[in-house]
C-alpha cells in the first residue's frame, strides 16, 4: 500500500457472517488551503456521479451511495472521503460478489473511458462493459446486461458536473475494491447528448405542411402538422417564407405549404430513432386555408354552392371552408 492510501474495507462490519457494503475511498489534493469546517461543495455532485455509474451499471435506480467517513488534512490540503454503496436489497447475496466486482470495474471503465477515449464512441464504451461482464462472471457462473444507453448517458453527465465541482481541486483519486483511477479534470464533454448519435441519415423529400404556428417571434422555428405528427422545422433563407418577415406574404394557421423538405435522422447506438430534424429548403406554393392542393386559389364550382334563403336579405354559400352568410343591408 502506497503511503498516504487510505485503505478500503476497514470498517468494521457488525456482522461478519454478512458481506461487508462496497466501499470506494475518494482523495482529494486541493489548490488552495481550505478553513476548518467550511463547506465541501463538491461532494454532492461526485456523490452523484458514482450513484448514478452504480444504477446505470445494476440496472436499478435503488443502488444508493452514502458518505461514511471525511478525513480532512487541513495542513496537507488533502481531503479523504469513504462512501459506502448500498446495493438494491438481495443483489449481493444473489450474484455473491460479482455484481460489486463488476460496479467498481466497470465504474473504472466508464472513468477511463470518459478521460482517454479520442473518439468517445458509446458503442465502444457498452461493448467493452460487455467484455468486462462477461469476463467478470466468468467464474461466477452469473451474467449481467450490459447498460442501456439512456442510463450511460445520466452517469456520463453526472461525471460532468462532478469535474466541474471539483475544479478547485488540484487531484482527484478513486479508489475500488477492484481498483483505482485518477480523474482528468481538464477532460470535459460539453454536451454529452451527442454521444447518442452513431449515425445520421439525411433524405429530402417534397411534404405539405399544415401551419400550426408561424415564426411570430422571428426565432428562425416554424410549427406544422404532418399527418398525425408535430414537427418544428427551420427555413433555409430566400424561400418565399422569408417575405412573411417583411410582412409581404401573409400565412397563418391552418394554412398549409407546399416544399421540400430535408429530414435528418439520428440513430442511437442500440438503432433506435434518436430523433429528427427538418429543414424547409424551398416553398413551391402557399395553401391558404381551405384550398386544394391542386386548385388556383379560387373555390371550385363543385365545392363552392350558393343556397339562395326564404329571408331575401340572406344569402349563404356553402363549401370546403365551411358556410359563408351575407346580408344584405340597403344603403340610404
Amino acid at each position: 500500500m502506497q503511503s498516504g492510501e487510505w485503505p478500503i474495507g476497514s470498517l468494521s462490519n457488525e456482522n461478519r457472517n454478512e458481506p461487508a457494503p462496497p466501499q470506494i475511498g475518494v482523495e482529494l489534493l486541493l489548490v488552495d488551503e481550505r478553513e476548518p469546517g467550511s463547506d465541501l461543495p463538491w461532494l454532492r455532485p461526485l456523490q452523484g456521479a458514482i450513484e448514478a455509474s452504480y444504477q446505470a451499471l445494476s440496472g436499478s435506480d435503488r443502488t444508493q451511495v452514502q458518505p461514511v467517513a471525511i478525513l480532512d488534512e487541513l495542513e496537507e490540503r488533502r481531503v479523504k472521503v469513504r462512501f459506502r454503496t448500498d446495493l438494491e436489497s438481495g443483489r449481493v447475496a444473489e450474484s455473491g460478489q460479482f455484481l460489486s466486482r463488476f460496479l467498481s470495474r466497470g465504474t473504472l471503465a466508464m472513468i477511463t473511458w470518459m478521460d482517454e477515449s479520442p473518439t468517445l464512441r458509446l458503442a465502444d464504451l457498452q461493448q467493452a462493459l460487455r467484455v468486462l461482464s462477461a469476463g467478470t462472471s466468468a467464474t461466477e457462473s452469473i451474467g449481467h446486461a450490459a447498460p442501456d444507453s439512456a442510463s450511460l448517458l445520466a452517469a456520463i453527465t453526472a461525471w460532468q458536473s462532478a469535474k466541474e465541482a471539483l475544479a478547485g481541486c488540484e487531484s482527484v483519486r478513486i479508489s475500488f475494491q477492484h481498483g483505482a483511477a485518477e480523474l482528468n479534470l481538464a477532460k470535459r464533454i460539453d454536451d454529452p447528448s451527442t454521444l447518442l448519435v452513431s449515425k445520421k441519415v439525411a433524405a429530402v423529400s417534397e411534404m405539405i405542411l399544415v401551419v400550426e404556428q408561424p415564426d411570430f417571434g422571428a426565432t428562425g422555428e416554424w410549427k406544422f402538422k404532418h399527418r398525425d405528427t408535430h414537427i418544428t422545422t427551420t427555413c433555409e433563407p430566400g424561400t418565399l417564407l422569408s417575405g412573411y418577415y417583411q410582412r409581404e406574404v401573409d400565412i397563418r394557421p391552418g394554412d398549409a405549404l407546399h416544399c421540400r423538405v430535408e429530414t435528418e435522422t439520428f440513430y442511437g447506438p442500440d438503432h433506435d430513432v434518436l430523433t429528427q430534424r427538418f429543414k424547409i429548403l424551398e416553398v413551391l406554393e402557399i395553401l391558404p386555408t381551405g384550398q386544394s392542393a391542386d386548385s388556383s386559389g379560387k373555390p371550385d364550382a363543385e365545392t363552392a354552392e350558393e343556397v339562395e334563403l326564404s329571408d331575401e336579405s340572406l344569402t349563404q354559400f356553402q363549401g370546403d371552408f365551411g358556410v359563408l352568410s351575407l346580408r344584405r343591408v340597403p344603403i340610404g
